[in-house]
Formats: structure tokens, sequence, C-alpha cells
């Protein structure tokens, strides 16, 4: 009879399990230095980056910025550049081999259905507006 976990399984059984995790493992390594790599191509200022891989997911977070030898920017052109930089490294990651999905969780910069748009982060604090009646709404 065997059960659910692998330990108490048959030997061979137990093999197989941690041929597979070691497999995993050395995938997921192979591909997180991957996108450490196609990260060092770009223009990013990697201390605002943090990323990990699991089971060939890449999850992404920080404040992507882009470090530039232009001094001054107009927010548009910042943000195209911001775009096409993403757009660009995400293509180059999704043809890694081994990676299943990828997550942006910038804080300020996101992605939902397809479309890049700026990520508005909320004031520290914020002050209750109060009505005539002194409620706090």
């Amino acid at each position: 009879m065997t059960t659910g976990c692998p330990e108490q399984a048959g030997s061979q059984e137990t093999s197989h399990y941690l041929e597979g995790q070691a497999s995993m493992l050395r995938s997921d390594f192979l591909v997180f230095k991957e996108v450490r790599r196609e990260l060092a191509r770009t223009q990013a200022d990697l201390k605002k980056i943090q990323f990990s891989v699991t089971r060939g997911v890449i999850h992404f977070g920080g404040e992507f910025l882009i470090q530039m030898g232009v001094k001054h920017l107009d927010g548009h052109r910042y943000f195209d550049i911001l775009v096409s930089t993403l757009v660009g490294l995400e293509k180059r990651l999704r043809s890694i081999s081994g990676v299943v999905d990828i997550f942006f969780r910038f804080n300020n910069i996101g992605k939902s259905g397809g479309y890049w748009h700026r990520v508005r982060t909320k004031s520290a604090h914020v002050a209750p507006v109060l009505r005539k009646d002194a409620e706090a709404i």
C-alpha cells in the first residue's frame, strides 16, 4: 500500500520524486540565471527590482526605473521608454526554456489585459473628509 507521502512510499517512488525535485530546482536556477542576464542587458535600475522563479513562474516586484544618459524627459516619453523596455524584456523572458508564466507587480507600472499602465500610488496619509455635521466620511 502506498501513501501520498513519497518518503513513506517504496524506494523507487522516492527516487523518482527526488529526481523530479532536483530537476525542478535545477530548471528554476537556470531560468533565474537567464532572467538576471536579460535584466543586465536592459537599462533598468537593478537595485530597485526584485524577482524570483518558482516552478518556471517568474515574479517581479519593486520599482521598474530606467537609468538614462538624458537628463530630462517628459512623463509621456519616459513612460513610452519604460513600456518598450518591458515589452522587449517580456518577449526575451518568455523565449527562455522552462518559463511557464511571468507576473509583473511593480510599484510604478503594471500590466492588465495585455496593456501596460501607470500605477498610481496612494499617499501615505489621507485626512478624512468632513461633512457639515462633522461626521467623517
